[in-house]
């Protein structure tokens, strides 16, 4: 967000919004590891786990409204407060629309999404924060509403790619602070498994058997099911390809970044970040 504003401005007027795309990122988890049912998140019990479904709900819905009064604390003209508050929920409601896709297709294992239904679903679920993160910065700074909008759509796709990395590590070294295969427990259909099915169509009765073996009460079956299911797709080669396909959106975005934004210092350090966060 920070970068974003500098490149059209200095960034010290988007700071008091930093934590408006931060609490609603993190009541996000809190509702998506009850959702998923998850036991872990960030190396730790999911909060549900810890504290209590009760006090875990309450929370995770807390946190969707106090951003509202991040906003209206904030120092900024009624015209501004009226933007940032549209681009909120906006984009809050893309969030829940793509985790719905998500959660509509962890539950029926007959259900593979396409390729292309499952980036939009990541351009939703993951990329909503990083797109309100990009617009709510242009305005912050004093910059037009189109401006906010074209450099959201970046931003959406950098998240879109950080979702595709996220579940290619999940079935392959795993994700720091999760367990490696959990995705496949919750039923999770990422884009390695829609690529080998693609490839072995043949297979999706067994992989569907794995998923409901994987999603049953039997906690040593379900992870057995996971590592045999891993070790099925494994050489196929869809985890490479998934890999390189996010490889090639970040480029591309990169471009459309630079292509769009003007040249100088914090469009540079913005791609830097994002090669980082991205590619690891």
């Amino acid at each position: 967000m920070l970068l974003c504003a500098e490149m059209y401005g200095d960034w010290h007027p988007a700071l008091p919004l930093v934590p408006m795309v931060e609490i609603a990122h993190n009541g996000s988890l809190i509702v998506d590891d009850i959702e998923d049912g998850a036991v872990q998140r960030r190396g730790e019990q999911a909060e549900h786990i810890k504290f209590g479904m009760d006090l875990a709900l309450n929370a995770g819905n807390l946190m969707y409204f106090l951003p509202a009064r991040v906003i209206d604390t904030a120092s900024y003209t009624d015209a501004q407060r009226l933007l940032l508050h549209r681009f909120y929920v906006e984009d809050m409601v893309r969030l829940h629309f793509g985790q719905g896709l998500d959660i509509l297709w962890h539950r029926d294992h007959e259900n593979i999404p396409t390729e292309e239904q499952y980036r939009e679903m990541c351009r939703l679920k993951t990329g909503g924060l990083s797109r309100l993160a990009a617009r709510a910065a242009v305005i912050a700074v004093g910059g037009q509403e189109d401006t906010a909008g074209s450099l959201g759509r970046i931003a959406e796709q950098f998240g879109a790619c950080f979702q595709i990395i996220d579940d290619v590590k999940n079935l392959g070294p795993g994700v720091p602070g999760k367990k490696r295969g959990d995705d496949i427990i919750e039923g999770k259909k990422s884009l390695p498994i829609i690529l080998h099915l693609n490839r072995h169509p043949e297979q999706k009765p067994r992989i569907r058997e794995f998923f409901e073996i994987a999603g049953g009460a039997d906690e040593k079956a379900a992870w057995a099911a996971v590592e045999e299911l891993i070790d099925l797709i494994a050489p196929s080669g869809c985890l490479e390809e998934a890999e390189q396909q996010a490889r090639e959106l970040l480029s591309e975005t990169n471009g459309n970044l630079e292509a769009f934004a003007p040249a100088c210092k914090a469009r540079d350090q913005l791609i830097e970040l994002v090669d980082l966060l991205i590619t690891g």
